[in-house]
């Protein structure tokens, strides 16, 4: 398996989410710590500080364009590996705007926390407004459940547990309802590919 994504017993993604937020102050003093994101490579330049809506997801040049979802994958996926790897996200975007989309979203407003980004208020705003949409209007499905239990570590690093509570109990909730708790949530909705098999495996864990 690509060792972007390592094997369940390569890694300890099955630490639930609610071990992960026990100490809020511990998270919120790690992420401060970390340096600021400085790429080396020409590709990553302030000209990706841009507001994400400036990005058409039909655009496979999504990752090496977007400093926010870059620093995702730099910094959060290493730990927490249960969203697709970069390569298979990133093949997924390309085509009818969906749940996978709004994930995307999320994904760059957890990697503004590493970059500092300029753009930070305005990618938070515009998070809030896609995620309820979708919690609104759906669908509701894996990325959907995904992105739901990424918005609860990015407000409870901010210390607001009211939110992150009610994310995290949506997130739980919506995945005990399409069945992700069960064996067969795996091969039934992984649509051949092991990538994504694995990645909801790895979601229900966190939960």
């Amino acid at each position: 398996m690509d060792p972007e994504f390592p094997t369940a017993e390569e890694s300890d993604s099955a630490v639930s989410f609610q071990r992960l937020t026990t100490d809020d102050d511990l998270i919120a003093d790690v992420v401060m710590s970390l340096p600021p994101f400085s790429p080396s490579l020409d590709l990553f330049n302030s000209a990706f500080d841009s507001p994400i809506s400036l990005f058409s997801f039909d655009d496979t040049e999504l990752f090496s364009r977007n400093y926010n979802l870059y620093a995702y994958y730099e910094y959060f996926h290493k730990s927490h590996p249960f969203i697709l790897p970069q390569k298979q996200l990133e093949a997924r975007l390309v085509g009818t705007r969906s749940s996978i989309h709004t994930l995307a979203l999320v994904m760059a407003h957890v990697g503004s926390f590493y970059t500092q980004s300029e753009s930070r208020s305005h990618l938070e705003e515009q998070v809030n407004n896609e995620v309820s949409k979708l919690l609104d209007n759906g669908p509701i499905d894996g990325f959907a459940i995904q992105a739901l239990l990424l918005m609860a570590w990015a407000r409870s690093t901010c210390n607001d547990h009211e939110m992150s509570s009610k994310y995290l109990g949506s997130s739980l909730q919506n995945a005990e309802a399409i069945g992700m708790h069960t064996q067969e949530f795996a091969y039934g909705y992984g649509e051949g590919d092991t990538f994504l098999e694995e990645s909801w495996r790895r979601t229900w864990w966190m939960l």
